[in-house]
């Protein structure tokens, strides 16, 4: 009679070098980050739709005489002729200054970054909101001379135009930024989402 080996089957056990508690450490940090992931979100939807009802309403609504008034002191400041709204070049050209060359667009990012937040209290929203849309609106005034000066100046508009918009945008996150720190004295951004 001949003798079987017996084979022992060995399990092999992998670590995985973690403990207990290291795992439950990691599965909260994904939690967590699934949570601001989640707030992110939350943030990015209010801010879109308050841009989106904001820049609707800006162009939609009658803001001829705001423009007319803008347009005369962009023009006396560059030393142009205009009537109405429309601002005339000396080669023929004319700027029409709109509803969106009023600076409220640039306000209205603004309005939609601090309101679309949890954090300050609405009423350091109000006062940061309305301290920096009027810094916007008073730079709106030297950004469309600056434009008109290069048009008549003879240097592509179109691109002084686009920079100085571009720039705006800027302004406002700083605004956002230093109005946030100082107004509503939040010091740790990650308590606004």
């Amino acid at each position: 009679m001949k003798k079987k080996k017996q084979t022992k089957k060995r399990t092999k056990t992998f670590k995985t070098g973690r403990s207990k508690g290291t795992a439950k450490k990691t599965i909260k940090k994904a939690q967590k980050s699934e949570k601001e992931s989640f707030k992110i979100a939350v943030f990015l939807a209010k801010f879109f739709l308050l841009f989106a009802f904001f820049s609707y309403a800006i162009e939609k609504i009658n803001l001829s005489a705001l423009n007319t008034y803008i347009a005369g002191i962009t023009a006396a400041i560059a030393a142009l002729p205009f009537s109405g709204n429309e601002i005339i070049i000396p080669n023929g050209e004319k700027f029409i200054i709109t509803n969106l060359c009023t600076g409220l667009l640039s306000g209205s990012i603004l309005f939609s970054i601090i309101f679309s937040l949890k954090r300050p209290a609405m009423k350091k929203k109000i006062i940061t909101f309305l301290a920096g849309l009027a810094v916007l609106l008073l730079a709106n005034i030297p950004r469309i001379s600056i434009v008109l000066v290069a048009a008549k100046s003879g240097f592509d508009a179109e691109l002084v135009h686009t920079t100085s918009w571009f720039l705006m945008s800027g302004l406002v996150v700083l605004l956002w930024y230093y109005g946030t720190k100082k107004i509503a004295g939040i010091k740790n951004f990650n308590e606004l989402i």
